[in-house]
């Protein structure tokens, strides 16, 4: 669990106990802001696993390297890369 989780937890909890700590008439508005926050933080979350889960896929690829230099060759020439033996 990340510290996005953890936040996103904590400002729902707040959310919903805010009544009993601070009854007043705004508060339905700062209850409504604190589940936006909550919202953001679990999307923050979703990025970061999105990105890691990118990381992972890239570590995990075996395809032969190419470096740039060879990719900026081909893009030049127009040609398919050679089918390696």
């Amino acid at each position: 669990m990340n510290f996005y989780c953890y936040n996103a937890n904590f400002l729902r909890e707040l959310a919903e106990s805010l009544p009993r700590i601070r009854p007043d008439a705004n508060i339905v508005h700062h209850v409504a802001l604190l589940q936006r926050l909550a919202d953001n933080e679990l999307a923050g979350a979703e990025r970061i696993d999105a990105v890691r889960a990118m990381v992972a896929a890239a570590r995990a690829d075996t395809r032969p390297y190419m470096d740039s230099a060879t990719v900026l060759e081909m893009l030049r020439t127009g040609l398919a890369p050679m089918p390696s033996k």
